[in-house]
C-alpha cells in the first residue's frame, strides 16, 4: 500500500465518521405559536424530512401561551352537534393547502352559503350604509340580484369579479414555486416573483378607482368586504393586495370545516410525530450565543455554530423561568417588542413590529330589536360600511336551537356593552366573547424578512406573510417557506415535491369536497384542552315578545 492509498483510506474514514456524527445529532427546533402558521411549519418540516432525510433526527417543541391551540382560529362547540367559528371562519376553494389539510385528516367541509345548522329560508341579508339599509334581500333570488346590480352597477360587478379571478390566478402561482422547493427571504421577493408586489404599494380604493369602477364599488362594496373579513379598515388606507383578497372572499366558493377549523391545527401538530406541544407556555426571551466545534481551541470562524437560548414561563406555575437551548427557532405569532426580549445579531424590532387592530367576536342569544335600526323588521345578516353608524361590523344568525332560541354572532371593534346589548336585542344574553388582533393592512408594508436578524440567522418569522394580508392559507404558505429555508440552511438543498399544484376547476369542486369519515390520529399522544359546549339556558319569552 503506497502513501496515496493510505491517505485516501484515512480521508474516507474521517468523512464516514463525520457523516455518522451528523446523522446521530438531533437538531432541536422551537416553534413559538400553535396557530395555522406554527402548526403547519411543524407539519411541513416533518413532511420534508420524511421525503429526503428520514435518517435525520429532529426534535420539535411547539410553545403555545394559551390553554388551547390554533391562535386566531377559534372553534366553539355550542351543543346540538354544532360548531361555530369565533375567529378565522372561511377558506376559499382555491386555497390548496387548507383544502389538502382537511382532506388528509378526513375533515368534512361545507359551503358557508349552505349553512347546515339553519334553514336557508330562515335567513336574509341586508347592507347597511351610513344611517340606513342600502338594500335588503328579497324572497325572489332574481329580484335580489337585480337590487344588487342596480345599487352597485351590473357591469362594475362583472369587472370586479374579473379582477378577483385575475388576482386568484396570480396568487395560485405560489403553489408551483413552492412545489419546486423555491424559498424566499422576504415577502417582497415572494410577491414580486408572482407579479403582485405593486398591489401592496397603493390603496384598494385608488386601484379600483383607476380601474374605472364606480364610487359604489370602491367606497361601499369594498368597505363591506373589508369589514366582513378583517374588521374596521378603510378602503382608502388598505393596500390593494389585501383588499382584493377580501373581494375574492365575497364569492360563493367559501368553505369551513364541519368539526371546526381549529381541528386542522390540532391534526397538523398530531401528525408531526417529532413534535411536542406545550400549552400555557409563553416564551419571554430569545438569546443568541455562539458555540464552536468541540476541541477547536483556535475558534476557526468556519467552525462557528449558533444556538438559541429560550426563557419560558409556564403559566400554570409561578416562579423562575425555564431555560431551553435550540438549534433553530420559528416565530409563528404576531411580534410585539413589549412581550418578548430578543437578543439576536442585527435584529431591528422596528422591521417586524406592525400595527394591529382588535376584533371582538361576541355570541348572543335572543331576538334582534328592529327599533334599534328604526325599522319594523330587519334581516338576520347585516353587513356594514366603513362610515356606518352601528356599533358592530357584521351581525349574523348562526343557528336556531331546538327550543327556538336564536344564536347570533357579532364582529365589532369594541366590546358589546350591556347598554348596547339591551338596545340591540330582546332578551339578549352574551354567552361567549373572544378578542383577537388583526394586522392593519397598510400601504407600503410588504417587505418583511422571513428571518429575525441577519441572513444567516436561524430564527425564522412565519408571520411575515400576514403583513400585506392575512388569511389561514397565507400562514400555511409562510410555514412551508420557513420549512424550505430551514432545510436549505442546515442541508444546503431545496426540495422538490412530487405533486404539482393543479388549479381546481368549477367541475371539480363537488368531488374535492366530498365528505369523508373522520380519521382519528393517535400515534402522537398530545393532550389538547377539551372544549366544553356553551351552556344555553332555555328562556321562555313573555307574551309581548311572542308577538314581536
Amino acid at each position: 500500500m503506497n502513501s496515496k492509498q493510505f491517505l485516501s483510506i484515512i480521508i474516507s474514514i474521517i468523512f464516514s465518521f463525520e457523516l455518522v456524527i451528523n446523522e446521530e445529532k438531533t437538531i432541536k427546533i422551537a416553534i413559538i405559536g400553535s396557530g395555522i402558521g406554527g402548526s403547519s411549519t411543524a407539519y411541513w418540516i416533518e413532511k420534508l424530512r420524511n421525503e429526503k432525510y428520514s435518517d435525520t433526527q429532529l426534535s420539535i417543541t411547539v410553545y403555545e401561551q394559551e390553554k388551547e391551540t390554533c391562535g386566531r382560529v377559534r372553534s366553539r362547540d355550542i351543543g346540538e352537534d354544532t360548531m361555530i367559528e369565533a375567529g378565522a371562519t372561511i377558506f376559499h376553494v382555491s386555497n390548496k393547502y387548507m383544502v389538502d389539510f382537511a382532506d388528509e385528516f378526513g375533515l368534512a367541509k361545507y359551503r358557508v352559503s349552505q349553512n347546515p345548522h339553519i334553514s336557508k329560508s330562515m335567513t336574509k341579508f341586508g347592507f347597511w350604509h351610513e344611517n340606513d339599509f342600502l338594500m335588503q334581500q328579497s324572497s325572489s333570488s332574481l329580484l335580489t340580484k337585480f337590487k344588487i346590480g342596480y345599487n352597485f352597477g351590473f357591469f362594475d360587478l362583472l369587472k370586479t369579479n374579473r379582477l378577483s379571478e385575475e388576482m386568484k390566478n396570480k396568487f395560485c402561482r405560489i403553489y408551483d414555486l413552492q412545489a419546486q422547493g423555491i424559498s424566499f427571504e422576504t415577502t417582497k421577493d415572494l410577491y414580486q416573483t408572482i407579479n403582485m408586489f405593486e398591489l401592496s404599494q397603493e390603496s384598494l380604493k385608488n386601484y379600483l378607482k383607476n380601474f374605472g369602477l364606480s364610487k359604489m364599488i370602491y367606497d361601499v362594496f369594498a368597505s363591506m368586504a373589508l369589514r366582513g373579513n378583517i374588521g374596521e379598515q378603510d378602503p382608502g388606507e388598505t393596500n390593494a393586495l389585501g383588499g382584493l383578497i377580501c373581494l375574492i372572499a365575497e364569492g360563493k366558493d367559501l368553505y369551513t370545516v364541519n368539526q371546526g377549523n381549529q381541528k386542522i391545527c390540532d391534526n397538523l401538530i398530531q401528525s408531526s410525530k417529532n413534535a411536542i406541544l406545550k400549552l400555557n407556555h409563553a416564551v419571554k426571551e430569545i438569546r443568541y450565543q455562539e458555540t464552536t466545534e468541540s476541541g477547536n481551541e483556535e475558534k476557526d470562524p468556519s467552525q462557528k455554530h449558533g444556538e438559541y437560548v429560550l426563557r419560558i414561563q409556564n403559566n400554570e406555575k409561578s416562579g423562575s423561568l425555564e431555560t431551553e437551548v435550540y438549534d433553530a427557532v420559528v416565530f409563528a405569532a404576531p411580534f410585539h417588542s413589549d412581550k418578548i426580549k430578543i437578543e439576536i445579531p442585527d435584529f431591528d424590532p422596528k422591521i417586524y413590529e406592525k400595527e394591529y387592530i382588535p376584533i371582538y367576536s361576541t355570541f348572543i342569544t335572543g331576538d334582534v330589536n328592529p327599533s334599534y335600526f328604526g325599522k319594523e323588521s330587519v334581516p338576520t345578516e347585516i353587513y356594514t360600511t366603513y362610515n356606518s353608524s352601528l356599533q358592530f361590523t357584521t351581525l349574523s344568525l348562526k343557528t336556531i336551537f331546538k327550543n327556538g332560541t336564536k344564536l347570533f354572532r357579532l364582529f365589532s371593534k369594541t366590546p358589546i356593552t350591556q347598554e348596547i346589548l339591551q338596545k340591540l336585542f330582546f332578551n339578549g344574553k352574551i354567552v361567549d366573547e373572544y378578542r383577537h388582533e388583526y394586522p392593519l393592512l397598510k400601504i407600503n408594508s410588504s417587505n418583511t424578512p422571513f428571518r429575525f436578524g441577519s441572513t444567516d440567522s436561524h430564527v425564522y418569522f412565519v408571520n411575515a406573510m400576514e403583513i400585506p394580508f392575512s388569511v389561514m392559507e397565507t400562514e400555511a404558505i409562510g410555514g412551508l417557506n420557513v420549512a424550505h429555508l430551514f432545510f436549505k440552511d442546515f442541508f444546503g438543498e431545496k426540495f422538490v415535491f412530487e405533486e404539482q399544484h393543479n388549479e381546481v376547476t368549477e367541475e371539480e369542486h363537488t368531488d374535492i369536497f366530498e365528505e369523508k369519515p373522520i380519521e382519528v390520529i393517535s400515534e402522537q399522544p398530545i393532550e389538547l384542552t377539551e372544549k366544553k359546549p356553551i351552556e344555553i339556558t332555555e328562556e321562555k319569552p313573555e307574551e309581548s315578545d311572542k308577538e314581536l
